[in-house]
């Protein structure tokens, strides 16, 4: 499994911003679990987190099927 890169990193992250803007904000607590995640991925952190990379990966097809984001994109 291909490792983000910083772009993709941020563009996921403003897409779950996005989601967050347009919703009812009850609670924050899964939204900031993700954002989390998603910048720890690349971090120095020794773990591959193989499971959140595929997660992430999972979650950019989602949120670009949605039209929120296209997270492959590079700029």
């Amino acid at each position: 499994m291909d490792k983000l890169t910083k772009s993709q990193q941020l563009r996921l992250i403003e897409g779950l911003c996005t989601i967050w803007e347009n919703s009812d904000k009850n609670s924050p607590d899964s939204l900031i679990s993700e954002i989390f995640r998603i910048a720890h991925l690349n971090g120095t952190c020794k773990n591959s987190h193989l499971d959140w990379l595929i997660e992430a990966h999972k979650l950019g097809e989602e949120l670009k099927k949605q039209g929120i984001i296209d997270y492959k994109k590079e700029k």
